[in-house]
């Protein structure tokens, strides 16, 4: 029972990160400045999140042994989760990973990219793989220092994107987005993949004015780690959370530490990150709406089209009226 537990917890350690540790954060903080002989170093590291402010910005403080970190194996073997690539990656360029689907809490994205659970940069040799998250986790204390530390989290505005793809210097980059986001967060239920894309047409012009490739992932199994409570009045407040803050505040319904009816730690179900061929995109210095329409519509296309080629293969209960919805 003890192993079983602990493998839920490492399972869960991205559910706890987000949940539990921005509320440690601040309230460690809150507790330090409110006693007279930790409030003079609780005021000094505020100075320096203020100081250190641009960090996120400019490329984070990635460290490599954080990311091979046997916790992050064991996580990948709780679901268990899978990376198979349907192509390879040269090292000669830039790549813009577009991840599909959100889910609630993004485990397989995380486990797969932003960690070595299972090996990515041994899969995909010479390429860099760089995760980005929203601007307001760079806002927790002490959050921010385990972020950037513990898998090299950089903001996912387009000035800390363009900073990666614009410098040569930085080498050959995989930058991971989960371009749903909250919105996609929201929607997230068992057996159903909405991706919310068709309006989300800012990855699209970052390829084209760089010349970065796009490369579709698939996620199977990411909606099915958790269900949502889910009420008429809940689902407005969270719309009005979501618009102010850009975080999605959802009600998971996963599993406990001992028992599997109900608490905050994911569901036992296998993951499979699917990456898929990357599309060759030539840089346009300053691309029309048109082009980036078009470059957006057929990445789209190839997102579909992944996912009807593999469904069968990857989701146990698929039917062929198992499909991507594009909201």
């Amino acid at each position: 029972m003890l192993s079983s537990a602990l493998d839920r917890l490492c399972g869960g350690c991205w559910t706890i990160l987000l949940l539990v540790c921005p509320v440690l954060g601040w309230t460690l903080l809150a507790c330090m400045l409110a006693d007279w002989l930790l409030c003079w170093p609780a005021l000094l590291y505020l100075g320096w999140m203020w100081l250190d402010r641009n960090t996120p910005y400019r490329g984070g403080r990635r460290l490599e042994w954080t990311r091979r970190l046997g916790l992050w194996r064991r996580a990948g073997s709780y679901f268990p989760l899978e990376l198979v690539k349907t192509a390879e990656l040269p090292p000669d360029g830039n790549y813009l990973l577009v991840v599909c689907p959100h889910g609630v809490f993004c485990h397989g994205a995380f486990l797969a990219f932003c960690t070595e659970a299972v090996g990515v940069s041994q899969r995909f040799p010479g390429i860099t793989f760089r995760p980005f998250t929203l601007n307001i986790n760079f806002y927790s204390p002490f959050v921010r220092e385990f972020l950037m530390a513990l898998a090299g989290f950089c903001s996912v505005s387009a000035a800390s994107l363009e900073n990666f793809l614009r410098d040569r210097r930085c080498g050959n980059n995989a930058l991971c987005l989960v371009v749903g986001g909250a919105s996609e967060a929201l929607l997230s239920e068992p057996g159903t993949y909405r991706l919310v894309t068709r309006r989300r047409r800012g990855f699209a012009k970052l390829a084209l004015s760089h010349g970065a490739r796009l490369v579709p992932v698939l996620v199977f199994g990411e909606t099915d780690l958790y269900d949502q409570v889910r009420r008429p009045w809940l689902a407005r407040i969270q719309e009005q959370v979501k618009d102010l803050t850009g975080v999605s505040p959802v009600l998971p319904l996963g599993q406990g530490l001992l028992q599997d009816r109900f608490g905050l730690l994911p569901r036992r179900r296998p993951l499979t990150a699917l990456v898929g061929a990357p599309m060759f995109v030539e840089a346009v210095a300053d691309p029309t709406r048109s082009q980036v329409e078009a470059l957006h519509a057929e990445f789209i296309k190839q997102l579909a089209d992944l996912f009807e080629t593999h469904k069968h293969q990857y989701l146990a209960d698929a039917a062929d009226d198992t499909h991507t919805t594009f909201v």
